[in-house]
């Protein structure tokens, strides 16, 4: 049993191309040997509640319903471990090659990117439709906060929280 689940999340973590989201209906699949659809979708829920990576706590909880702690590592280990090795792979070979012209110019050419990356992400979040100024003020005093005043991240969110809660946008 603890092969078998070795064998199908190891196969999430190889085709889960994109992250937990993208993963999701593979490791329905994959549940389907240890749990019921009607277990999986609670389980599913709960993960969504969850911060963290939605893949692993999946993984993690459908491997403790089918064995136990050792279940749950095992489901766990076999999905991160085609990332852990891939990215160990590339990792070195990186650090081999970071001397080299091209292999330096395309690691540069990666920052401008994660920059637009998560430019848009931000986009997609301001409110464009409302043009309230309550997120407006959330957003420039959360700025500020992590930018100036080094405010760890973690406060920030929870202030935006209680902030949202009262102000109740």
């Amino acid at each position: 049993m603890l092969l078998r689940l070795f064998v199908a999340f190891l196969k999430v973590g190889i085709l889960g191309y994109g992250g937990g989201p993208g993963s999701i209906g593979l490791i329905q699949d994959a549940s389907r040997a240890f749990m019921s659809p009607q277990e999986f979708a609670e389980v599913l829920a709960v993960g969504q509640a969850l911060p963290g990576p939605i893949a692993t706590k999946l993984a993690f909880a459908v491997g403790l319903r089918a064995g136990g702690w050792l279940g749950a590592f095992v489901a766990l280990l076999a999905v991160v471990f085609p990332s852990i090795v891939l990215f160990l792979v590339l990792y070195r070979l990186l650090t081999i090659y970071a001397k080299n012209t091209y292999v330096a110019g395309a690691i540069h050419a990666t920052v401008p990117v994660v920059g637009a990356i998560l430019l848009t992400l931000a986009l997609d979040y301001i409110p464009w439709r409302a043009f309230a100024l309550g997120p407006w003020v959330v957003f420039v005093l959360s700025f500020l906060a992590l930018r100036l005043f080094n405010v760890p991240m973690p406060y920030v969110i929870l202030g935006s929280l209680a902030v949202g809660a009262l102000w109740r946008f």
